[in-house]
Parts: C-alpha cells; sequence; structure tokens
C-alpha cells in the first residue's frame, strides 16, 4: 500500500510541475496611439499573466494629451475614473485606454491689482466645463469676462 501512495504522489508532483500554470492574456491599446503609453503590469501592450494574479493596467499621456478613460474593446466604459487600475484576472480581455487633445485657460485680472481670477482646474477635455472666479480688489468692480483686453462687449457678466 505504502509503494501505491508513494507512487501517486510522485505522479502528481511530476504532473504539477511539469504542467505549467494556466494563463491569462491581457491586451492594452492607445486611442488614439500617438496620445499615451498603455501598459499592462508594466509591459507595454500586455501580455499573458499567471492565473492568480492581478493585472495592474496602467495610461501615461503624451504631451499635448490627457486621458480620457479605459473602455472594453466593445466600447463599454470601464467602471473605474483613474489611469491605472488593479483587477483580479478572470478571463482574457482587451482593454483601449482613450486620450484626447488637452486644452488650457488662460485667464488675467485687467489691471492687475483690480482683483485676483481663478479655475476649477489645470488641463481639460474638449467640452469640459469650467467654472471661472473673479474676486474684485478694493475699490474695484468686475466688469465682466473677456476675450481680449481690447473687446469692448464681455462674453460673460457672472
Amino acid at each position: 500500500m505504502k509503494k501505491i501512495v508513494v507512487f501517486l504522489i510522485t505522479i502528481l508532483l511530476v504532473l504539477a510541475y511539469a504542467v505549467p500554470a494556466f494563463a491569462y492574456t491581457v491586451n492594452v491599446t492607445a486611442e488614439p496611439a500617438e496620445g499615451g503609453d498603455v501598459f499592462v503590469n508594466d509591459t507595454a501592450g500586455g501580455g499573458e499573466i499567471a492565473s492568480g494574479k492581478n493585472a495592474v493596467l496602467k495610461a501615461v499621456a503624451k504631451e499635448g494629451y490627457i486621458f480620457a478613460g479605459w473602455f472594453r474593446e466593445d466600447g463599454t466604459p470601464v467602471d473605474e475614473s483613474g489611469a491605472e487600475f488593479t483587477y483580479t484576472l478572470e478571463e482574457d480581455r482587451s482593454y483601449v485606454a482613450k486620450f484626447e487633445k488637452k486644452y488650457t485657460v488662460a485667464l488675467e485680472a485687467s489691471p492687475q491689482d483690480g482683483g485676483s481670477v481663478s479655475q476649477s482646474g489645470e488641463e481639460y477635455k474638449l467640452n469640459d466645463s469650467v467654472t471661472v472666479t473673479a474676486t474684485p480688489a478694493e475699490n474695484y468692480n468686475f466688469m465682466g469676462w473677456f476675450t481680449d483686453p481690447s473687446s469692448e462687449d464681455p462674453v460673460s457678466t457672472d
């Protein structure tokens, strides 16, 4: 009986080490390609990851672009808001990191000692909403927002 048990344990050990561990394939692409770089576990474009391991997806925007979100290959948005997220592998997957052109808003108080101006962020995607705030200095009144200091009509007086 001992010989049979030792034989079976030996067979199981040989099979455990001879059979490769199951792996999943995780691929990532950037859209547009010039918008940024994408990685899975620090490997550009992805690759195979052993079963039981986590996949860490990371998107890095290039100059002039901003990360817009992760999507599945069919266009379904992934419920992750950050450029980097981790998930437990369940199956082969392909993801798309979308990037959009980056826009900035420049504000200036005129005259400079007339008050201060601020905005709700620093980088924006097309059609993002931007909140701008003007705080007049003492003895000054807010006259409006102008696209050019020489303009006579304000874009807004709010």
